[in-house]
C-alpha cells in the first residue's frame, strides 16, 4: 500500500510458482509506479508482469514503462440475455453517447443468433433510448462475440465498429472481474 498527503494506491503482488505478479491494483499513477519501483528494488526480480483490464485507465502507462507487452483473456463471459445485460449497463452506455455530444441521429439494433429478443438503440445529439425490441437485428452475432463486443477488447470487431460509430463510442463496457475474484 502506498499513501501520501495527495493521493493513495495498493496492489495484491504475488510470487508463487517463480511468476512475479500483480493481479489486482488501484489507485493513482504516481502511487502504482511508487510501488512497482519498490518491488523491482526490493526483490531479486528483473521484470513483473501485471495482470489489468482491456481499458484500464493505466494501461497506456503500463505499455510506456514495459520493454513488452501483450493482451490476453482471462475470464470466459456469456450473453444469456441481451436486453437485460443492456438494460444493466444502460446508465454507462447513456454516459458514454452523450459525452461525445454529436450531432449524429439514427437507430441500431443488436442481436444474438437464434434469440428473437433484441435491443434496439434510438439515439440522437441529446437522446438515448434503449428498449427491447423484436424483429430483425441490424447486428446478430453469436454468443461469444456479443459478449466480445460489449466486454472485450476496444479494437475487437474494429471493421463492425467503423461501420457503425456508435458501437465504437459505447463499447465495451466496463465490467472486469479481477483474477483473484470469483462470482
Amino acid at each position: 500500500i502506498y499513501t501520501d498527503s495527495e493521493d493513495s494506491a495498493y496492489l495484491s503482488f504475488s510470487l508463487e510458482n517463480g511468476e512475479r505478479s500483480v493481479w489486482e491494483f488501484g489507485g493513482s499513477q504516481k502511487g502504482i509506479e511508487t510501488l512497482l519501483t519498490y518491488l523491482l528494488q526490493n526483490y531479486d526480480m528483473r521484470g513483473i508482469r501485471v495482470h489489468s483490464h482491456p481499458a484500464h485507465p493505466l494501461n497506456r502507462f503500463f505499455r510506456q514503462i514495459s520493454a513488452y507487452w501483450s493482451v490476453h483473456p482471462h475470464r470466459m463471459v456469456n450473453v444469456i440475455d441481451l436486453p437485460k445485460t443492456i438494460e444493466g449497463f444502460s446508465s454507462q452506455i447513456e454516459k458514454r453517447w452523450l459525452r461525445e455530444r454529436l450531432c449524429e441521429t439514427g437507430e441500431l439494433s443488436l442481436g444474438i443468433e437464434g434469440d428473437e429478443k433484441s435491443v434496439r438503440f434510438s439515439y440522437g445529439p441529446d437522446s438515448l433510448t434503449i428498449e427491447e425490441h423484436t424483429g430483425d437485428a441490424d447486428v446478430v452475432l453469436c454468443r461469444k462475440e456479443m459478449a466480445q463486443l460489449l466486454f472485450g477488447f476496444p479494437d475487437y470487431y474494429r471493421p463492425l465498429k467503423e461501420k457503425y460509430r456508435f458501437l465504437d463510442i459505447v463499447f465495451p463496457l466496463d465490467f472486469y472481474i479481477w483474477r483473484i475474484e470469483s462470482v
